[in-house]
């Protein structure tokens, strides 16, 4: 199953919807220079696109479509 999963993190449908390197590396930059106490930053579409589906739909929503995308 470990296989399955990286060959999906690999996929030429995977990288069409991959964040550049800068966009995340700009928020990077402001988790460390921004002097807030603040343990949880989203950078890029993916991670927030995911946080508003996680807060709309809930946890256990959003892990069992997660787990039938990777294991079938």
């Amino acid at each position: 199953q470990v296989n399955k999963v990286l060959a999906l993190f690999s996929s030429a449908e995977m990288a069409g919807t991959a964040d550049h390197p800068n966009d995340i590396a700009a928020v990077v930059f402001v988790a460390a220079t921004d002097n807030k106490k603040q343990l949880l930053y989203f950078a890029g579409k993916d991670a927030t696109t995911k946080v508003a589906w996680l807060e709309k739909e809930g946890k256990e929503a959003v892990m069992a479509v997660t787990e039938q995308y990777f294991f079938g």
